[in-house]
């Protein structure tokens, strides 16, 4: 079943690596009817645990979907009030004039101190504007270490498409969540969504053990919503 309204929630939740306690709550709250147990290790990541029938061919599988997403830090505000910032996680060219949300709700859009086609993929070249008149008044909104993720809206496009910020990290999410609803004891899955950046998730390297691990990821800009239901993740009975 198509459960829209979950996917927008998990895309619209704030998850920068390091903070993803909002999104971490909302899988728990999702999980806990279906799952057997629930762990968060030390370093945040979330294990959802659904127990098989067991037996000499039983086997553990994990898998995993991390639920951070890519921003920005506050290293410096200028005397104008702009804010430069460097990366958290993987960073794109494409953050020029988009929009950012910092933690506390604060709002603003992204400017480059010169000529965009000079940046060259170089974040330490644009800054944040956030409407503050200077550094005094931009303290009273954030200061140095503040972190930000990308602000943007879930779009339903033509074609029965969908987009949205954090598409590429939640929809994995998304689509363990609703293998879990659907595992009826014939399975031994544990869930998990990672904070760190790669393509191994610590908890693989801690939990696994050469066991099988299943890493569900997109890297397009809009994806089907069949495709989003369609998955190699989907538990079957």
């Amino acid at each position: 079943m198509r459960n829209e309204e979950l996917l927008k929630r998990l895309t619209q939740a704030q998850g920068i690596a390091g903070y993803e306690k909002e999104v971490r709550e909302l899988i728990e709250k999702e999980a806990a009817a279906y799952a057997d147990d629930m762990i968060t290790d030390a370093i945040g990541n979330l294990i959802v645990i659904k127990k098989g029938q067991g037996g000499p061919q039983s086997k553990r599988i994990m898998f995993a979907a991390h639920m951070d997403e890519i921003g920005f830090m506050v290293k410096k505000i200028e005397e104008d009030g702009r804010l430069r910032v460097c990366n958290v996680g993987n960073w794109a060219a494409s953050a020029y004039n988009a929009r950012v949300r910092f933690r506390n709700g604060v709002t603003g859009v992204f400017g480059c101190m010169g000529a965009i086609e000079d940046a060259h993929n170089d974040v330490g070249k644009l800054y944040i504007d956030i409407g503050a008149k200077s550094k005094e008044d931009a303290l009273k909104y954030v200061k140095v270490g503040s972190v930000c993720g990308y602000y943007g809206e879930y779009v339903d496009l033509q074609n029965n498409l969908v987009c949205s910020k954090s598409l590429d990290d939640r929809i994995g999410c998304y689509q363990l969540l609703e293998a879990l609803k659907e595992c009826r004891k014939k399975w031994d899955a544990e869930v998990r969504s990672r904070r760190q950046s790669g393509f191994v998730p610590i908890s693989a390297l801690r939990w696994t053990s050469h066991r099988p691990t299943i890493i569900p990821a997109i890297w397009k800009a809009a994806i089907p919503w069949e495709r989003a239901l369609r998955s190699n993740t989907r538990i079957r009975r």
